[in-house]
């Protein structure tokens, strides 16, 4: 006779979930609540996480991701939300203490101490609807060239900021090779991904 097998449902064993608002309060267009269930990190995440040595953005946004009870796009995020939800799972993982340094410029000492990270910032939620993306007048165009010049800027989102940080890595490295400063990088490839249009512009 075979014995019966135990059936362990491993989700009774995670972090409890502790609900908050997020900072975008529902007041944007994109698909995403008001309120969201924030869990801290497994042993097994943790481990994930830091197994490579190094912190691979793809594997951290999975394991924040996991965190979250919901199903969201962490790409499609605000990046005060995406940070937010970082900050939460980092207090629901290590807790509300953290160590600090300051140097003294005078004796050259060095002070330690801990701190409370939930007494050092605010959250502050929107009040009002935000839209996909704003108009923004250049005012210099109108006083120099006479011109009504304004561009179309996006909400930037996590999506975005990796995007972003990918170009920055791929520059630094063909920088190096050509032994020149990243310096010269063009900001026009960093406002590619938050300028969606210039208009008045003659051509």
């Amino acid at each position: 006779m075979t014995a019966p097998t135990n059936i362990i449902d491993l989700k009774q064993f995670l972090p409890p979930y502790h609900e908050h608002e997020l900072p975008s309060n529902g007041m944007l267009d994109a698909e995403l609540p008001a309120k969201v269930n924030i869990r801290g990190l497994t042993v097994r995440e943790l481990k994930h996480l830091t197994a490579s040595g190094r912190l691979d953005k793809k594997v951290f946004d999975n394991c924040i991701k996991a965190c979250v009870k919901e199903p969201i796009d962490i790409g499609q995020l605000t990046l005060p939300d995406y940070n937010f939800i970082v900050y939460m799972v980092r207090v629901y993982t290590s807790g509300v203490s953290a160590k600090g340094k300051l140097a003294c410029e005078q004796c050259k000492n060095i002070l330690s101490f801990d701190y409370d990270i939930t007494q050092c910032s605010k959250v502050m939620l929107l009040d009002d609807h935000i839209p996909a993306s704003k108009t923004i007048i250049l005012p210099r165009f109108k006083t120099d060239y006479n011109l009504d010049v304004s561009i179309v800027v996006k909400r930037i989102l996590r999506k975005d900021l990796v995007n972003i940080e990918n170009s920055l890595r791929a520059e630094s490295e063909i920088a190096a090779k050509q032994n020149r400063p990243l310096s010269k990088y063009p900001l026009t490839e960093l406002l590619k991904a938050y300028v969606l249009s210039i208009e008045g512009l003659p051509e």
